[in-house]
């Protein structure tokens, strides 16, 4: 059985344009039948620039749309993540935390990164990926901008120790609950009666001080009256 020719990429893929992390030329392959697809990813046709080429897609999802790149040759092939509105492509990186997958993505600033955390880079099982990192009174805090199975996308706090993924936010502050807020407005309450009570005990009690001072005084200009009669 004679020897296929090899194929080259230049001709019968699909030059790719602004992909992010290498200087190489890279070509679009336009049919995915010899690469595992990700997991939940079916093969699909897209038009890009014109030309169609094979995507991975996710039906009926807003999962990323991965091309499959590699050189003229065929070598160093992988896929990569399509950004439509920047016509930018950059590598499918997942990573894995107890036993879910996590998609990284590029922010696209739909999702404000936290305040006090500046980019970095971070190694996870030999490599590297584009974090963010923050310090607090307990250590390092190191983000990363994901998409989980259900379709989260936002920041997740990676702990390097345990290699364990959280949707990181920042929690606002706690509303009242509504049995502590009655059991205040009853003791403000309570608190307002009794202080009515006792400017109205002190009010009768100066009343009842004034009317015996006003007493004793008549009592002693009768007195004196008196004595002068006398």
């Amino acid at each position: 059985t004679p020897t296929p020719p090899p194929i080259d990429y230049a001709t019968e893929g699909v030059l790719a344009q602004n992909v992010e992390g290498t200087t190489e030329s890279l070509y679009i392959w336009r049919t995915l039948e010899n690469v595992t697809l990700p997991a939940s990813y079916e093969e699909s046709e897209y038009t890009y620039h014109d030309q169609t080429v094979a995507a991975a897609m996710v039906a009926d999802s807003d999962a990323p749309t991965l091309f499959y790149l590699s050189n003229a040759a065929g070598d160093a092939g992988g896929y990569y993540i399509f950004n439509k509105q920047k016509d930018t492509l950059y590598p499918y990186k997942t990573v894995s935390s107890v036993s879910k997958t996590y998609i990284l993505l590029q922010p696209d600033g739909s999702v404000p990164l936290p305040d006090g955390f500046t980019e970095t880079t971070l190694t996870i099982d030999e490599k590297d990926y584009t974090a963010w990192k923050a310090q607090d009174a307990q250590g390092d805090i190191y983000l990363l901008y994901a998409r989980n199975a259900n379709g989260e996308v936002g920041y997740y706090a990676y702990n390097p120790s345990d290699q364990s993924l959280q949707r990181y936010a920042l929690m606002p502050a706690r509303p009242v609950q509504p049995t502590l807020f009655y059991a205040i407005c009853g003791a403000c309450a309570l608190l307002l009666i009794l202080l009515i009570v006792l400017l109205v005990i002190r009010a009768a009690e100066e009343k009842r001080r004034k009317e015996r001072a006003a007493k004793r005084k008549a009592d002693r200009e009768r007195a004196r009256r008196q004595e002068l009669e006398q």
